[in-house]
Order: structure tokens, then sequence, then C-alpha cells
């Protein structure tokens, strides 16, 4: 668990770099919580550290908001 979340955190700092938005998600593929801000705000760059720092099991995977924040 620790390895994935590692990995995930690494892809969300680099997204986070990059000017991308995203969200943390479940293992369903399911929003882990709201997301629709993201779609016009991106997350700082202490809230991914906190998604996906490895504290939350329930969080598995990363959701990248494709095309410009507006």
């Amino acid at each position: 668990m620790r390895n994935r979340n590692h990995h995930l955190l690494i892809a969300a700092l680099t997204l986070h770099k990059h000017g991308f938005s995203f969200f943390p998600t479940k293992q369903n593929k399911l929003p882990a919580g709201k997301w629709k801000k993201y779609q016009s705000h991106l997350p700082e760059e202490g809230k991914a550290r906190r998604w996906f720092g490895g504290k939350n099991p329930a969080i598995t995977g990363i959701a990248v908001i494709c095309g410009s924040v507006s």
C-alpha cells in the first residue's frame, strides 16, 4: 500500500507542478470526495500531500481533469 501511495503522491506533485487539476479516487474509481471545484481551481500542493501522503487507505487512484482550468 505504501508503495502505491508513494507513486500517487509523486504523480500528484508532478501534475501540480505542470498546472494540471486532479483529485483522488477510491477503488471503485469514484471520487474520494467533492471534486467539482477542481474544474475551476487547482488543488494546493499541501492538499495533494494530504490526499496522497499514505494516511488514507481508501484513496487508491488519481483522476486528472483534462482541459483548461477555467
